[in-house]
């Protein structure tokens, strides 16, 4: 694969991994959904058939980076943590996922 929009290309680690997430796609979280390196990431992402991207962070702030920036959020998940039901759920699974370093 070529280099895409100033990212390298695919190395010895990252292409099996993507060739895999591309066999069984996944939902992936970004909790910097309001970077835009995430931003490319996520567009990527979905350009590569490999999951889900959902952001997390304040839906104007990041559709208004993606406008900027020319990156697409079709397919693109975004969840506001603070606005969101889920919102203790989040913090259960991020606090268990730091309790085993």
């Amino acid at each position: 694969m070529s280099d895409w929009q100033g990212f390298s290309p695919l190395n010895d680690f990252t292409g099996p991994l993507l060739d895999n997430l591309k066999r069984h796609p996944k939902r992936i979280v970004f909790p910097e959904g309001e970077d835009v390196r995430v931003l490319r990431v996520s567009e990527r992402f979905v350009a590569e058939q490999a999951g889900v991207p959902i952001l997390l962070g304040r839906k104007e702030v990041i559709r208004r980076m993606a406008e900027m920036n020319g990156i697409s959020l079709k397919f693109v998940r975004i969840i506001e943590p603070e606005k969101s039901s889920d919102l203790q759920m989040f913090c259960d699974r991020y606090e268990r996922a730091h309790e085993h370093p």
